[in-house]
C-alpha cells in the first residue's frame, strides 16, 4: 500500500550496498517482492537507471541522491526511498556519501504533476541538512518513515515542520 503522506510506494531502511549497482539491485529486487516491479521490468529498469547515470550523476549533494529512469513498460509511477548503511554509495557534488537513495521509475511517457509534485518535495527536503541527519539517525525502520513523513509532508524540511529530531 502506498504511503500517502509521503507518496512513496516502498520505504526501505538499512540497506548494506557498496556501489550504486548493488544499491539498485536491492531496491528492484524489493520492489519485485512487493510485486510493485514485475519480474520483467526488473533487467529494463536496472538498466535504465545505470544509463541515466552514465549521462550524469543524480546525486543532490547533502547525501542525498534520486535516481529516476522511464519504462515504456510502466503504466504507473513507482517511487522508493533507501537509506543505506556508512559508508553509502559514491559521494555526491559536495563530496558527501549518499546514504539515502530516491528511486523513480515512471511511463515513457513522462512524469505527470503528481510526480513532479512529488519530486520537488524529495529536492526542497534534501537540502536541509537537519533533516537529513534525522532520516539517517532515526531508530530502525518506523523511525526511519517517521522522519521521512514528517520532512516531506507539505514539501516542508523538519526544520520548517517544527519537527524534532
Amino acid at each position: 500500500m502506498p504511503d500517502q503522506a509521503f507518496g512513496a510506494d516502498l520505504v526501505l531502511a538499512d540497506l548494506r550496498a557498496d556501489s550504486l549497482e548493488a544499491a539498485f539491485d536491492l531496491v528492484l529486487e524489493a520492489l519485485k517482492e512487493q510485486r510493485y516491479l514485475s519480474p520483467a521490468e526488473g533487467a529494463p529498469a536496472r538498466e535504465a537507471l545505470l544509463s541515466r547515470e552514465a549521462v550524469g550523476s543524480t546525486a543532490l549533494g547533502n547525501a542525498v541522491q534520486v535516481s529516476h529512469a522511464r519504462l515504456p513498460e510502466r503504466r504507473r509511477s513507482l517511487l522508493c526511498v533507501a537509506r543505506l548503511h556508512p559508508p553509502g554509495l559514491p559521494p555526491g557534488p559536495d563530496g558527501k556519501a549518499v546514504r539515502l537513495l530516491f528511486l523513480y521509475l515512471g511511463p515513457d511517457t513522462g512524469p505527470g504533476d503528481e510526480d513532479l509534485a512529488r519530486l520537488q518535495k524529495i529536492s526542497k527536503a534534501a537540502r536541509d541538512p537537519a533533516w537529513v541527519e534525522s532520516c539517517l539517525n532515526a531508530p530502525g525502520p518506523e523511525g526511519f518513515d517517521q522522519r521521512l513523513k514528517a520532512g516531506l509532508r507539505r514539501g516542508q524540511s523538519d526544520t520548517e515542520a517544527g519537527v524534532r529530531p
